[in-house]
C-alpha cells in the first residue's frame, strides 16, 4: 500500500470513528436543549403531515417526537425531584 492510499485510509476511518467519540456527550443534552429538540422535532413532523405524498416519513418523526419529548419529560420530573429532596433537607 502506498503513501497516498495509507493517508485516505486512515482519514475515512478517523471520519467514520469520529461520531462514535462524540456520542456520550450528545446523550447528556441539558433539559433547554431536549424541548428545543422536541419543538424542531415536533414542527418538522408538521410540515411532512401538510405535504401530499407519503406519510412514512411523517410517522416517523411522529415517533422521534414523541421519544423526544418523553425524554424532555423524565428530564423535567428528576429536576422536580432533586428540587424536593433538597427542600427536604
Amino acid at each position: 500500500m502506498n503513501r497516498f492510499q495509507r493517508s485516505i485510509t486512515t482519514v475515512l476511518t478517523a471520519a467514520f470513528l469520529a461520531p462514535l467519540a462524540v456520542l456520550p456527550i450528545a446523550s447528556r443534552a441539558s433539559e433547554a436543549g431536549k424541548r428545543n429538540t422536541t419543538l424542531g422535532l415536533g414542527a418538522a413532523t408538521g410540515y411532512l403531515f401538510t405535504r401530499r405524498g407519503s406519510k412514512v416519513p411523517a410517522f416517523i418523526g411522529a415517533a422521534g417526537t414523541a421519544y423526544a419529548y418523553s425524554q424532555y419529560q423524565k428530564d423535567i420530573n428528576s429536576r422536580h425531584r432533586r428540587e424536593r429532596a433538597a427542600r427536604a433537607a
